[in-house]
Parts: C-alpha cells; sequence; structure tokens
C-alpha cells in the first residue's frame, strides 16, 4: 500500500520540526509513500486564494494518482480544494483543527466524492455527518515512548515551554505570544523557552527586547530532543485565540504530557476538554495578560497536584501505533 499525504500549506523550513505535518511524516514512514505540500507559493500570502492549491502541480498529481493507492489530504478545517476531484484514487480527509459551524460554499459539492472524512472530536463527527459526510474520530499521534517523567522541584525560577511558534505578525498576537512576554514582564519568577520554526526570528528578538525580557526567554531555533527541553522545564503551554489556527490537540502539550509534565492550554481548544477532566493543567479563557498571570501563579501553586495527575495519564490512546493502526484499518476498509 502506499498512500499520499497532502498539505494545503507551504512547505515549511523544515518539515520534520513542524506539528502539523509530524502525522503525515508518521503514516508515511510506517505504511509508504510520500507527502507533498499543495500551497503555490514559498510563503503564505492573503492575495493567494486557497482553492489554488495544487493547481500548479496537476501533470505531477495526475503522475502522483498512477503510483498510490490512496490520498490523505490533512487540512485546517474543511475546504472545497477543487483538486480533489482530480483524483481517480480514494481520498481520506483530516481536518487538523475543530470544524466551524458553517461550510464554506461548494463543500458538498466538491468534497461529495471524499471517501472518509476524519476528525477529532464526537461533536464535530456528527456535525459532518448531519451533512451527509462519512466520518470518523481519529486523534494524534506522538511516541510517547520517546519521553521520560523527570520531575521539576517546585522551586523559582518555574520555567514553561511554549511550542507552537507564529506563521505571522498577527500570531503573535493570536497565538499569546505577546501576553506571554507581558506576563513575564510582570512575574521574575517566570521563564519562558521557545521553541521556533525559522520564521519570523528577528521580530520575535525585537519583541523580547521590547517588553525587557531579555534575560527571561530562550528561543530554540535549532533542531533538538524535545525529551532533553522537557526535562528542564516545569510545564508547556499553547495558547490560541480562537480554533482556526492551532491544532485541537497540540504535539508539544502531548508530549509535555507524556514527560509527566502539566500543561496550561486555551479553553478554545478540544484538548483543553481532556486537560480539565484529567486535572493536568489549567486552561485560559483569554489573552488578557491579567487572567494569564492569574492562571501561571495557580499552575504554579498547584504544581505538584498536577504534576502527579501528569504521571498517571495513560497517554496510549495518543501513540504513533494507536493512530498508525487506526489508519491503517480505514485505509484497508476504504481500498477493499
Amino acid at each position: 500500500m502506499k498512500i499520499a499525504c497532502h498539505y494545503a500549506i507551504p512547505r515549511p523550513p523544515h518539515p520534520e520540526l513542524d506539528a502539523a505535518v509530524q502525522d503525515g511524516l508518521k503514516l508515511v514512514s510506517h505504511i509508504g509513500g510520500e507527502v507533498n505540500f499543495l500551497y503555490p507559493g514559498a510563503k503564505a500570502r492573503r492575495i493567494i486564494p486557497r482553492f489554488l492549491s495544487g493547481m500548479h502541480q496537476i501533470p505531477y498529481l495526475k503522475g502522483l494518482d498512477r503510483r498510490v493507492d490512496l490520498h490523505h489530504i490533512f487540512s485546517n478545517g474543511i475546504y472545497p480544494y477543487p483538486i480533489v476531484r482530480l483524483f481517480s484514487k480514494p481520498v481520506v480527509y483530516t481536518s487538523v483543527i475543530e470544524l466551524q459551524d458553517t461550510f464554506p460554499p461548494f463543500t458538498e459539492m466538491l468534497l461529495k466524492d471524499v471517501a472518509r472524512f476524519v476528525v477529532l472530536t464526537k461533536s464535530d463527527k456528527e456535525k459532518m455527518e448531519q451533512f451527509g459526510f462519512r466520518a470518523e474520530v481519529i486523534l494524534p499521534g506522538i511516541d510517547i515512548n520517546r519521553f521520560s517523567n523527570t520531575p521539576c522541584a517546585v522551586e523559582d525560577p518555574f520555567v514553561l515551554l511554549a511550542g507552537s511558534a507564529p506563521w505571522n505578525m498577527a500570531q503573535f498576537e493570536t497565538k499569546g505570544v505577546d501576553a506571554l512576554l507581558q506576563t513575564a514582564a510582570s512575574l521574575p519568577w517566570l521563564r519562558l523557552v521557545f521553541l521556533w520554526r525559522g520564521k519570523l526570528l528577528r521580530e520575535m528578538e525585537k519583541k523580547v527586547e521590547h517588553y525587557g525580557v531579555t534575560d527571561q526567554v530562550t528561543i530554540i531555533r535549532e533542531a533538538v530532543d524535545v525529551n532533553d527541553v522537557l526535562k528542564t522545564v516545569h510545564a508547556a503551554v499553547v495558547l490560541s485565540e480562537t480554533r482556526k489556527i492551532v491544532k485541537a490537540y497540540p504535539h508539544s502539550l502531548l508530549e509535555s504530557l507524556s514527560a509527566g509534565k502539566p500543561v496550561l492550554i486555551s479553553h478554545s481548544l478540544a484538548m483543553a476538554d481532556y486537560v480539565q477532566r484529567n486535572g493536568c493543567g489549567v486552561s485560559v479563557e483569554s489573552m488578557d495578560s491579567a487572567e494569564l498571570k492569574e492562571k501561571i501563579c495557580r499552575l504554579r501553586q498547584n504544581y505538584r497536584e498536577c504534576t502527579n495527575t501528569a504521571a498517571t495519564l495513560d497517554m496510549s490512546i495518543f501513540s504513533v501505533e494507536t493512530m498508525v493502526s487506526s489508519y491503517k484499518k480505514l485505509y484497508s476498509d476504504l481500498l477493499q
């Protein structure tokens, strides 16, 4: 069996470091096939509409369609990419974020031949089925065995790992980077470690200088063993103003929990329900620095309890093995 995993985004500088692409890379490594980036440009631009994704690759995609058994599209939400109609092989379509309340125009017409949609929550599955689409829930997968439980003492400085870096300038605000830096300026005992993806580095350095937190912020810009980094931090954080711009289950937070470290997460993300239900972290309602300061202080105050809970979680539902097994079964069913 060979699959083609498609992403409607520009190719990241280091695809293997980008959580949005890692699931596809893992599927290809276990099953066979290749990963393709459909976006017609090296950088995302507003003047390039999403529906053009893949249009510049038509000869290549026709050849790819002959070489593989199945196509798998990963997308931020459900969008009617016209290129889907080109494929003669079955198409699986995964939304890596939670669904919006409405679909764009022409969704039902252009995606009616998709063999199966994959979503991240039961409510999203029900939403797809209401529109007559076949859908199932499959969670993302990480290599949970890579991460070791190395407790940190409850002492200052209190260190947070932030793993979801901005794609554009607007996301410094919508992903809470500005709020984190502003909060650090008011909490001398707080330290922030950012995993950076190679974009907007100079802009980030200017913001760190602007908020006067140079001594409190570390920016990791090269490939590292995340397990080694997690040994040095108390918790991980992912913030998002909306559910549109961050994966519903951010890999950096799953990795943190696998290492027995609690998390700080925006209430807007699906994973926040899991965190609150299991008591392995704290959720944040808004990007307000006052609330963020209060929630970080709460996490620090309840750190031992949250850490003990995180260390006892059964993370196998988020393992690579579980994800690959689920997709293999889905692929086999569709090909039969």
